[in-house]
């Protein structure tokens, strides 16, 4: 789930710069991560639906060089990384089956170059696997990826297009990122990012700052069908849908950081479609509906999630523009 956020929530031009000045910016990482959604209620039955995830993630810098420049006061640099995750889903999907394992490994490369002036340009792309437990067996490799130039027009406000090939509509689809920045003083700044996603950003102090924001949520799962739905292929697409509203906050201790988020979801739903559906099947373009074997809709549920990442360069733990948007251009949900 929230794949928008590590893909579109990016902070401004600056973070370039905080790269060098915070080294520990560009450390080795790990970081482990917990969310809780209980139980909703099913519009066209009795049942409920209900996820609990894990996720276990690395990132570690490879290659990374400044290149100091005579028509600039600041030095280009470049950054190269090596990043992965693992997340483990428990699915309950009430009255269809028992508790299912969901599984979605990703292995990736992201990187960002700084030209000393104005202009920032980050990208990763990753290979992922979404499988459950039964699927994993017989997996398929799907892409993802992102690529954005970020444009600093004024002390105050950055613009940035890019496009991502992201699954957080429920399908593997290609979209364009277009936004701004707005930074309203050294603690605050305003990021609205084409589709759909809005966050306000504030450092409270070096050690906590707090992010308020609105996104699409999603995703799509290799699901064995086991007999659920008679007549139909053996593997579907489990695709969620959503709206997320939330509160993250991010406590720095050292080496130690604990991000504790809670938030609502809301316009939910979920659906069982053809694995092979395409946009070309497609059947209603104003929400990217798919041919599907069962829809329905979600009632709206409060979510809370607990991320621990750990840096492991012996340097202390400061807040800095890296930090706060590292998960959205590495690729970590």
């Amino acid at each position: 789930m929230r794949d928008s956020r590590k893909t579109i929530a990016l902070g401004c031009c600056q973070l370039g710069l905080s790269i060098i000045l915070q080294a520990q910016g560009v450390s080795p990482k790990v970081f482990m991560e917990t969310q809780w959604m209980p139980a909703a209620d099913m519009e066209d039955t009795t049942g409920e639906f209900s996820t609990n995830s894990y996720k276990l993630g690395f990132s570690v810098p490879v290659r990374g060089k400044v290149m100091p420049r005579i028509d600039t006061e600041r030095p280009s640099f470049y950054a190269l990384f090596v990043n992965g995750q693992v997340t483990f889903t428990q699915y309950t999907i009430e009255p269809f089956s028992s508790d299912r394992l969901g599984i979605t490994p990703w292995i990736g490369s992201s990187f960002l170059y700084f030209n000393g002036k104005k202009s920032v340009f980050l990208g990763n792309i990753r290979a992922l696997l979404l499988e459950d437990e039964f699927t994993i067996s017989q997996p398929k490799l799907k892409p993802a990826g992102l690529l954005v130039w970020r444009y600093q027009a004024s002390p105050s406000f950055s613009y940035q297009l890019g496009i991502t090939y992201t699954y957080n509509l429920g399908m593997g689809l290609p979209f364009p990122v277009l936004g701004g920045s707005k930074i309203f003083n050294e603690r605050a700044r305003l990021t609205v990012t084409l589709p759909l996603m809005v966050q306000y950003h504030c450092k409270l102090s070096d050690t906590f700052y707090y992010q308020v924001f609105m996104q699409p949520d999603g995703s799509i799962t290799r699901f064995q069908n086991n007999g659920m739905f008679e007549q139909q292929d053996k593997i579907l697409l489990l695709r969620q849908r959503a709206m997320q509203f939330g509160v993250l906050g991010t406590y720095v201790y050292h080496r130690f950081q604990l991000h504790t988020e809670i938030g609502l979801l809301g316009i939910r739903s979920i659906s069982f479609s053809e694995e092979e559906s395409t946009m070309a099947k497609l059947r209603n373009l104003n929400f990217l509906q798919p041919s599907h074997v069962y829809h329905t809709g979600i009632a709206p549920r409060l979510y809370a999630n607990l991320t621990l990442r750990i840096n492991l360069a012996k340097r202390s733990g400061q807040l800095d523009l890296l930090n706060s948007v590292e998960a959205a251009w590495m690729g970590f949900d």
